[in-house]
């Protein structure tokens, strides 16, 4: 198991015309063949005015971009495990983060567990943990 916090793995925010002209950046490649070497991820999320962080989008549209040789865009996505989890201030302790997240992943084509962990507690982002 390994744990990965998203501010070790600093990105641009996403822009295809970047992308067009520089490539996919080298922390994105770098986290997306982490995420490749193990079989599950967990994803750990503050909610942020209902949403999930743009840190935590952005890095997953980022990962997304990333194409090995012999690979479809977005690969490591598909069929692989993702749990989800959540934390916010408000009553609802990030359900909505938690419905946005799920939306987000399910377009990727992850498998996204049906279960899921909220909380009423704050808490700091974002936090990747990877089985």
């Amino acid at each position: 198991m390994t744990r990965l916090s998203l501010a070790d793995f600093p990105l641009p925010i996403y822009d295809g015309d970047l992308q067009s002209r520089s490539g996919v950046p080298k922390n994105a490649v770098d986290l997306k063949r982490m995420i490749a070497s193990h079989h599950g991820v967990l994803i750990v999320t503050p909610e942020y005015n209902s949403s999930v962080p743009p840190l935590v989008k952005n890095t997953i549209d980022w990962v997304s971009r990333v194409q090995d040789a012999h690979e479809s865009r977005g690969q490591v996505f598909r069929g692989r495990p993702f749990a989800i989890a959540a934390a916010s201030q408000g009553r609802l302790g990030g359900a909505r983060a938690l419905a946005a997240l799920r939306l987000i992943l399910s377009a990727c084509h992850a498998l996204v567990i049906p279960s899921s962990w909220r909380s009423a507690l704050p808490m700091t982002p974002m936090t990747i943990w990877i089985a």
